[in-house]
């Protein structure tokens, strides 16, 4: 148990930076989906009757996404949208990634907060230009309270 809870504070950084609320979820997330590849790895001879589907597209950019959420970092994005004609390139602030069906999804903001489909991109680089994640997750719950509470 305590090599599972040191590969979580490897894997998240210092979790105190993060709202308390938050933290409890990120750690059961993490301890659940060590849990899972543990019970998996220990039970390697019925690998053949454990099925996982396919990953989807867009997954060679999954690790530059990651990375750059980890650090803080913008991403330059070139981004080929459904019925355009060419892509469009703007820089986004990466700030969740969805796993969803058969794909692969990144949430974040460049004006708004929207969700990119990583199949549907042409090609995604990191910069050196920094934000702040906390702030806009704050933004977001305070722009859905004021939905709800409108």
């Amino acid at each position: 148990m305590i090599s599972i809870l040191n590969a979580i504070k490897a894997l998240t950084g210092n979790l105190s930076t993060m709202p308390k609320i938050w933290q409890a979820r990120c750690q059961a997330v993490l301890l659940n989906t060590f849990a899972v590849n543990n019970l998996i790895n220990e039970s390697h001879k019925l690998k053949h009757r454990i099925l996982f589907e396919d990953i989807p597209l867009g997954q060679q950019y999954l690790t530059t996404i990651i990375e750059a959420m980890r650090d803080g970092l913008k991403l330059r994005l070139s981004y080929q949208s459904y019925g355009m004609d060419k892509p469009a390139e703007f820089d986004i602030e990466p700030c969740f990634v969805k796993v969803f069906k058969p794909r692969i999804n990144v949430i974040g903001k460049s004006d708004l907060l929207l969700i990119y489909s990583l199949e549907r991109m042409v090609s995604l680089t990191s910069t050196s230009k920094k934000f702040n994640i906390w702030l806009i997750l704050i933004l977001k719950v305070i722009s859905v309270i004021a939905i709800y509470h409108s």
